[in-house]
């Protein structure tokens, strides 16, 4: 970790100790998992992008999914499965396979920015699954768009 103190040009600061009062740190190394599929664009003329953040170790339980380029204001939800597809559904791709999970229990509303957020409660995953370490699982989230339709975000791999 590198800490930088910014001083008065030409002055200088001498420390043996640096006591920064900060207990029970959490350092996050970036982007969690890889984009697979791509999505396709929505009513906003954009692409709804999903990016994954938190920790690689299961046992952690600390993964944050966002997605953004939403239309604003449309309801979703978060799907995952074991395995990878691309099934044409409405306006969108389906990118996952074989046992589609639905977290139908956490709907989530974008607001004005088009953005949402979620965070998987590993004790409460749908119909029972679990993540094991050096399991593999794709997650995608499913929305509504404008009209009577439903588009999808990329697929992202953890």
């Amino acid at each position: 970790m590198r800490f930088v103190l910014d001083t008065i040009p030409g002055a200088s600061c001498v420390a043996t100790r640096w006591d920064l009062g900060i207990d029970n740190v959490s350092v996050r190394t970036g982007a969690l998992g890889s984009v697979y599929c791509l999505s396709r664009a929505n009513s906003t003329g954009g692409r709804a992008r999903l990016t994954g953040i938190g920790s690689r170790v299961a046992a952690d339980e600390d993964v944050t999914l966002a997605v953004s380029s939403l239309p604003a204001d449309s309801f979703g939800y978060f799907l995952m499965s074991e395995l990878t597809a691309v099934i044409p559904v409405h306006e969108g791709d389906l990118c996952l396979g074989g046992e589609v999970k639905r977290f139908s229990m956490d709907v989530i509303r974008s607001g004005p920015e088009g953005l949402v957020q979620f965070s998987p409660d590993f004790n409460a995953l749908p119909m029972g699954s679990v993540f094991r370490p050096g399991d593999t699982w794709n997650f995608q989230y499913w929305y509504r768009d404008v009209g009577p339709t439903t588009n999808f975000s990329e697929a992202l791999s953890v």
